[in-house]
C-alpha cells in the first residue's frame, strides 16, 4: 500500500469510526425509549438490560454498517474536494479509478465482516437477548417447545413431538410416521429420545408395521432402545423448523434472525414448494449473499456524490447520504415485496437494490474518470 493509499484509508477510518459509534448510540437510544415499557411490565433490571443491548449490537452493527460508511464516505470525499487534494492527487498521475482503490477494498472488507456478523454472530446474539427478555418477564423462560410437528418430504417422515429441548435435543414423546415404501409404513413411538454420536437414540420403543397389501393389524414390536440411521434429521433442521414453522404469523419486526445455513436445512426439506414462505426466505437467502456487496456499492455511489458536492456546504453531502439511503431502503423493500408476493423472482428482488446502485455509482464513477 503506498503513501496516498494509507492517507486517503486514514482519512476514512476515523469519521468511520465516529459514525459507527454515533449511530450505535442513537439506534441503542431510540430502541430504549420505545421498549421501556416492556422493561418497566418484565421487572427488567440494569444488568438485565444492558446484557440484552450487549447481545442486540451485533444486529444494530449489521444495520448501520453500510450506512455509517456511507456518511463517512461523503465527509472523506467532500473534504478531499474541498481543499482540492483530489485534484493534487489526479495531478500526479494517478487514474481516478486508481484513486478509488483503497476504498474499494476498504469497503469489501467491511462487506466481509458485514457478511460474518449476519451470519454467524447476529442469529445466535438475537436468541440470547430475546432469552434475557422472557427471562426477566416470566422468570419462567425454557428452552422446551411443545406439539411440534416437523415434516421431512423427501424422506417421507412426518415427526410429532410432545416436548424438545433447542439445547440439549432431548425429546419427549416422539412419534414418527414413516411411509418407506408406497405399500409400507412403519410408525416408531418412543417415550423420549436424544441425539447421541450423530443418531438419534430413541428409548422405550413401540414400532407398528402397515402392509395395505395384506391388511393385517399390524403387532407392534417392542425395544428398550433403538438407534436407526436411516432417520437423518438432524437438531440444526428440526431448530429451523421451529423457529421458521409460525412466521407468517409473526409481524415483520418481530420475525427471528436466521442463518443461511438454517434457511438451507429448511428449504432441503421443502422442496418443490412455492408458498409465500419459502418465497420469503428465498429472497432473505439471496438477500444474505448480496450483502457483502452493499459496502463497495455505497463506496462506488459516494465517490461521485461526494466529489461533486465538495464545494457546497457541508449539510449537502449529509443531505445527500440521508436520501441515497432513504430511496435505497424503498427500492429495497419494493423488490422484497414484488419477490415475496410471486411477481418476480425471490433473486431478482433481493439483489434489485445492489445491482440498481451499483450501476449508477459505476457510471457517475466512469465519467469523473
Amino acid at each position: 500500500m503506498g503513501l496516498i493509499d494509507r492517507y486517503l484509508v486514514r482519512e476514512l477510518l476515523v469519521p468511520l469510526t465516529y459514525c459507527l459509534t454515533g449511530f450505535l448510540v442513537f439506534w441503542i437510544s431510540s430502541d430504549l425509549l420505545s421498549e421501556l415499557s416492556s422493561f418497566s411490565k418484565g421487572d427488567a433490571d440494569f444488568y438485565g438490560i444492558a446484557v440484552y443491548y450487549l447481545y442486540k449490537i451485533p444486529e444494530f452493527l449489521s444495520i448501520v454498517m453500510p450506512v455509517g460508511l456511507l456518511l463517512a464516505m461523503l465527509y472523506t470525499i467532500t473534504n478531499h474536494a474541498r481543499h482540492n487534494e483530489l485534484i493534487a492527487i489526479r495531478a500526479a498521475g494517478v487514474s481516478y479509478w486508481r484513486l478509488c482503490l483503497p476504498y474499494l477494498v476498504t469497503g469489501a472488507i467491511l462487506g466481509c465482516c458485514l457478511f460474518v456478523i449476519s451470519e454467524f454472530i447476529v442469529p445466535r446474539a438475537t436468541e440470547l437477548s430475546q432469552s434475557v427478555i422472557k427471562e426477566d418477564e416470566s422468570r419462567g423462560y425454557s428452552p422446551w417447545h411443545t406439539n411440534i410437528t416437523f415434516i421431512n418430504r423427501p424422506e417421507r417422515r412426518v415427526w410429532n413431538i410432545s416436548a424438545y429441548n433447542v439445547e440439549t435435543h432431548e425429546m419427549i414423546r416422539p412419534k414418527i410416521d414413516w411411509k418407506q415404501t408406497p405399500t409400507k409404513s412403519v410408525q416408531i413411538q418412543a417415550q423420549n429420545a436424544d441425539f447421541t454420536n450423530g443418531y438419534w437414540q430413541f428409548n422405550d420403543v413401540r414400532m407398528f408395521t402397515y402392509n395395505p397389501l395384506t391388511n393385517d393389524f399390524p403387532v407392534p414390536s417392542t425395544e428398550d432402545v433403538l438407534v436407526l440411521e436411516q432417520i437423518t434429521e438432524t437438531p440444526e433442521q428440526i431448530k429451523s423448523e421451529i423457529k421458521i414453522s409460525g412466521i407468517d404469523d409473526l409481524d415483520e419486526e418481530m420475525r427471528p434472525e436466521l442463518s443461511m445455513r438454517e434457511i438451507f436445512n429448511y428449504l432441503k426439506l421443502h422442496p418443490n414448494s412455492n408458498s409465500q414462505q419459502i418465497r420469503y426466505l428465498q429472497a432473505q437467502l439471496h438477500g444474505k449473499i448480496s450483502s457483502p456487496l452493499t459496502c463497495i456499492v455505497v463506496v462506488l455511489i459516494s465517490l461521485p456524490f461526494g466529489t461533486l458536492t465538495g464545494r457546497r456546504n457541508a449539510f449537502v453531502g449529509v443531505a445527500s447520504s440521508i436520501l441515497i439511503c432513504f430511496i435505497y431502503f424503498v427500492v429495497l423493500k419494493f423488490g422484497m415485496a414484488l419477490g415475496v408476493g410471486g411477481l418476480i423472482p425471490s433473486w431478482l428482488g433481493a439483489w434489485m437494490p445492489n445491482a440498481l446502485f451499483g450501476a449508477i455509482g459505476i457510471i457517475f464513477t466512469q465519467r469523473m474518470q
